[in-house]
């Protein structure tokens, strides 16, 4: 990737939405999902937004590595084509204000890509799944 800003960009944005698409396509295709690298050539973040809570990030000294597993309730790439077109139309009215609320996608984790967009747009604190999700937004 030429370039990240470590805060919204990699972690709630680019790295969870790769992730998302290795998970599933390897579920679509039948395989292990194996290894994620991301290596951006520019990692940043923006001083008066995030100067402090990139402070507290680095002055963290046990790191606990956890993991969570959804299931995936489609079993075709037609299907998640649907449930991604889905998700799409409702981010944007999401983002003109024609919809205020979270929806249910059938599948906790389009459910949860839905309330890291909501929880974005509109600075509203959601429950996800996914407890790590949920850790990490109530942390900071």
């Amino acid at each position: 990737m030429r370039s990240n800003d470590f805060i919204w960009g990699a972690t709630a944005v680019n790295m969870f939405n790769y992730m998302f698409m290795q998970e599933y396509f390897a579920s679509i295709l039948g395989l292990d999902v194996g290894e994620y690298y991301h290596i951006a050539n520019n990692f940043h973040y923006y001083d008066l937004r995030h100067r402090n809570l990139v402070e507290k990030l680095a002055s963290i000294e046990n790191v606990s590595d956890d993991f969570f597993c959804y299931d995936k309730k489609f079993r075709s790439l037609d299907d998640f084509d649907m449930r991604l077109k889905k998700l799409g139309q409702w981010e944007q009215g999401l983002r003109t204000n024609q919809i205020n609320g979270l929806e249910d996608f059938g599948d906790d984790f389009f459910n949860d890509w839905a309330k890291v967009l909501f929880q974005k747009v509109k600075k509203q604190s959601v429950e996800f799944v996914n407890p790590i999700l949920t850790k990490l937004t109530t942390s900071f």
